[in-house]
């Protein structure tokens, strides 16, 4: 019910933006690409709502493999790996430091995610794994032992504070970086994909709350105008909001961030772009090989494995924690 009710708030917020632009036509494609970002970005930018507009609902979309009817009937590793999905065009990225969220803690009550700081003082694998979403409900001896070999790379001796770079490095990398690569690699092989890291805020504003670098969330301000309480863009990160805007528009327009009439710079299908202050879209050699050499240990350690594993899941199936964080 909740899905036909979303389906329908869709249409209409769709049939809306579109009579908003002057694109209530019969060719809505062509006449989404002849306007340019500044127009596409007015509606939302100006928040030009109608009082006699619907307000905007929101819904939890929870996954439940034990209902008759569950969001998404299958493991999608599974069906990316055998390339049951939609085959369109996919832009997919990052912030640089998106596991920031992981290692907010109140520093009186000591309360929100100590467990990731428990893990590490305590030396507790078990733990370690429970704070970064890895491994099934009971934790076999074989995934303790992926994880053992993961924190020999990631960690180093000395204290929290010593290795906090070193946790938020591993967070990101488990919960979006690791993610966001074997989307990439499965996803490629039926349609183009482009992956982004973005390696600036655009605002002074974090969402981690402390000093974590660009974390889970910061690049919501710059895709959408900020509001007050999240600050004003930077004079850097305009620029970087304007390369995002750009591309993104763009990918929505041609099915690719830039197609050959475009100024921007050249992202070929595949390659990693670093969305930033000093040009706001580049490559960055240096930061992709370290990258690389991160997403080439969670491949071999931790994906692959899972590949060989796999089996199409029916709806109604229990399944273990895997098929739940996936």
């Amino acid at each position: 019910m909740i899905q036909s009710s979303l389906k329908r708030k869709f249409k209409k917020s769709s049939k809306r933006f579109l009579a908003k632009i002057g694109c209530n036509v019969t060719d809505v494609l062509e006449c989404l690409q002849i306007k340019d970002v500044e127009t596409l970005m007015e509606f939302s930018a100006n928040d030009t709502m109608e009082a006699s507009d619907e307000e905007p609902t929101f819904y939890w979309v929870v996954q439940d493999y034990s209902s008759p009817n569950p969001v998404l009937p299958y493991n999608p590793l599974q069906q990316l790996t055998v390339g049951n999905v939609k085959k369109v065009p996919l832009i997919v990225g990052i912030t640089k430091d998106d596991g920031g969220l992981l290692l907010i803690y109140d520093q009186e009550t000591e309360e929100l995610h100590l467990s990731l700081k428990e893990a590490f003082e305590e030396n507790n694998t078990t733990k370690l794994m429970s704070a970064l979403g890895l491994g099934s409900k009971d934790k076999t001896e074989e995934e303790k032992l992926t994880v053992s070999a993961m924190k020999r790379f990631y960690l180093s001796e000395g204290t929290y504070e010593d290795n906090e770079s070193n946790l938020l490095e591993m967070a990101t990398d488990s919960l979006f970086g690791s993610c966001a690569a074997e989307v990439t690699k499965l996803h490629q092989k039926v349609a183009s994909v482009f992956p982004y890291v973005l390696n600036e805020r655009c605002t002074d504003f974090s969402f981690s709350g402390g000093d974590y670098g660009v974390s889970h969330a910061d690049d919501l301000n710059c895709l959408f105008k900020p509001i007050p309480i999240f600050g004003s863009l930077t004079d850097a990160g305009q620029l970087t909001s304007e390369a995002m805007v750009s591309s993104w528009t763009n990918f929505a327009k041609y099915e690719a961030p830039s197609p050959y009439l475009s100024s921007e710079p050249a992202w070929p299908n595949g390659d990693v772009m670093f969305f930033e202050s000093e040009s706001g879209l580049k490559k960055n050699e240096t930061q992709l090989e370290n990258i690389l050499a991160r997403m080439l240990l969670w491949d071999k350690l931790y994906w692959e494995p899972m590949e060989e594993k796999l089996e199409i899941v029916p709806s109604g199936a229990n399944n273990n924690m895997f098929s739940y964080i996936l």
